[in-house]
Protein backbone atom coordinates (compact mmCIF):
# COMPACT_ATOMS: atom_id res chain seq x y z
CA UNK A 1 0.00 0.00 0.00
CA UNK A 2 1.48 3.50 -0.93
CA UNK A 3 1.63 5.89 1.87
CA UNK A 4 0.70 9.40 1.52
CA UNK A 5 4.32 10.97 1.07
CA UNK A 6 4.52 8.61 -1.82
CA UNK A 7 1.36 9.86 -3.48
CA UNK A 8 2.40 13.63 -3.13
CA UNK A 9 5.48 13.04 -4.30
CA UNK A 10 4.17 10.95 -7.76
CA UNK A 11 1.12 13.76 -7.71
CA UNK A 12 3.97 16.77 -7.63
CA UNK A 13 6.14 15.28 -10.53
CA UNK A 14 2.69 13.90 -12.56
CA UNK A 15 1.63 17.90 -12.25
CA UNK A 16 5.06 19.53 -12.64
CA UNK A 17 4.79 21.20 -9.51
CA UNK A 18 7.92 21.69 -7.40
CA UNK A 19 8.48 20.64 -3.82
CA UNK A 20 9.63 24.28 -2.91
CA UNK A 21 6.09 25.25 -4.41
CA UNK A 22 4.02 22.73 -2.47
CA UNK A 23 5.86 23.70 0.78
CA UNK A 24 5.32 27.26 0.20
CA UNK A 25 1.59 26.54 -0.01
CA UNK A 26 1.98 24.60 2.88
CA UNK A 27 3.38 27.19 4.92
CA UNK A 28 0.22 29.89 3.18
CA UNK A 29 -2.16 27.41 5.18
CA UNK A 30 -0.05 26.80 8.60
CA UNK A 31 0.48 23.19 8.12
CA UNK A 32 3.49 22.43 10.62
CA UNK A 33 6.76 20.30 9.51
CA UNK A 34 6.13 20.63 5.90
CA UNK A 35 9.00 22.55 4.81
CA UNK A 36 11.11 21.88 1.73
CA UNK A 37 13.36 19.69 4.13
CA UNK A 38 11.17 17.83 5.36
CA UNK A 39 9.08 16.77 2.08
CA UNK A 40 12.10 16.29 0.35
CA UNK A 41 13.21 13.80 3.57
CA UNK A 42 9.91 12.08 3.18
CA UNK A 43 9.95 11.64 -0.58
CA UNK A 44 13.61 10.38 -0.86
CA UNK A 45 12.11 7.53 1.25
CA UNK A 46 13.57 8.95 4.80
CA UNK A 47 11.41 9.80 7.92
CA UNK A 48 7.81 9.69 6.71
CA UNK A 49 5.48 12.67 7.11
CA UNK A 50 3.84 12.81 10.84
CA UNK A 51 -0.25 11.50 10.40
CA UNK A 52 -1.23 15.10 10.77
CA UNK A 53 0.95 16.67 8.59
CA UNK A 54 0.57 14.43 6.12
CA UNK A 55 -3.40 14.57 6.03
CA UNK A 56 -3.37 18.01 6.05
CA UNK A 57 -0.95 18.03 2.73
CA UNK A 58 -3.57 15.23 1.21
CA UNK A 59 -6.46 17.68 1.74
CA UNK A 60 -4.79 20.49 0.20
CA UNK A 61 -3.55 18.34 -2.84
CA UNK A 62 -7.19 17.33 -3.29
CA UNK A 63 -7.92 21.26 -3.35
CA UNK A 64 -5.29 21.12 -6.22
CA UNK A 65 -6.24 18.43 -8.28
CA UNK A 66 -10.01 19.85 -8.46
CA UNK A 67 -8.56 23.52 -9.42
CA UNK A 68 -6.92 21.50 -12.03
CA UNK A 69 -9.78 19.40 -13.21
CA UNK A 70 -11.81 22.89 -13.24
CA UNK A 71 -9.62 24.41 -15.49
CA UNK A 72 -9.37 21.28 -18.35
CA UNK A 73 -8.71 22.22 -20.62
CA UNK A 74 -6.18 25.04 -20.08
CA UNK A 75 -2.87 23.58 -17.88
CA UNK A 76 -2.38 25.67 -14.88
CA UNK A 77 1.02 26.94 -14.52
CA UNK A 78 2.62 26.53 -11.12
CA UNK A 79 5.73 28.14 -10.96
CA UNK A 80 4.35 30.95 -8.38
CA UNK A 81 3.03 29.64 -5.37
CA UNK A 82 1.29 32.91 -4.59
CA UNK A 83 -0.57 32.70 -7.39
CA UNK A 84 -1.45 29.24 -7.05
CA UNK A 85 -2.90 30.16 -3.56
CA UNK A 86 -4.72 33.01 -5.06
CA UNK A 87 -6.56 30.55 -7.03
CA UNK A 88 -7.28 28.34 -4.14
CA UNK A 89 -8.52 31.21 -2.25
CA UNK A 90 -10.64 32.36 -4.56
CA UNK A 91 -12.45 28.55 -5.95
CA UNK A 92 -12.85 28.14 -2.24
CA UNK A 93 -15.38 31.06 -2.18
CA UNK A 94 -17.15 29.84 -5.03
CA UNK A 95 -15.83 31.60 -8.29
CA UNK A 96 -15.73 29.29 -11.06
CA UNK A 97 -12.95 29.71 -13.45
CA UNK A 98 -14.81 29.21 -16.26
CA UNK A 99 -16.63 32.38 -15.35
CA UNK A 100 -13.34 34.27 -15.27
CA UNK A 101 -11.77 33.15 -18.10
CA UNK A 102 -15.06 34.41 -20.04
CA UNK A 103 -15.32 38.18 -18.03
CA UNK A 104 -11.20 38.52 -18.89
CA UNK A 105 -11.72 37.19 -23.02
CA UNK A 106 -14.21 40.23 -23.10
CA UNK A 107 -11.93 42.33 -21.80
CA UNK A 108 -10.80 45.01 -23.80
CA UNK A 109 -6.51 44.68 -23.62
Amino acid sequence: MLTIDHKLNEGLQLQGMSVEHFAALASHYDIPKASKAKLYESFRGGKALDNATALRLWRLWGRILDLIERAKPLRLDFSDPEHTFLLLEIIGDGVDIAVGIAVNAEKDF
